[in-house]
């Protein structure tokens, strides 16, 4: 053919497995984090119940507090990004499958 590549019909079953597997692998990987994103809840639910059922009063100071709250919207941040990068990947997985 002039002006086109030309590959083997070998050559293009091996670049679909690639994909398939790729998308295997991703598919895998979300199923993975979504349970660990679900246990992590659970986790933060049952520390939450935790602390509001005690009734011990403290006091931080000042100075650690805020660090403590530093620590929480940090964590947020990231919660949160982590997120977007799941549903990104998401988006990729389902081009690669509509496309075979």
């Amino acid at each position: 053919e002039a002006g086109g590549d030309v590959t083997s019909p070998t050559a293009n079953k091996l670049d679909e497995l690639g994909k398939k597997e790729l998308v295997r692998h991703m598919s895998t990987f979300m199923i993975n984090t979504q349970n660990e994103s679900m246990a992590w809840d659970n986790t933060v639910a049952d520390n939450m119940f935790a602390l509001a059922t005690k009734q011990l009063e403290c006091m931080w100071p000042r100075d650690t507090l805020f660090k403590y709250f530093q620590a929480m919207e940090t964590l947020q941040e990231n919660m949160k990004e982590f997120q977007e990068l799941q549903y990104i990947a998401a988006l990729a997985i389902f081009a690669f499958h509509d496309t075979y």
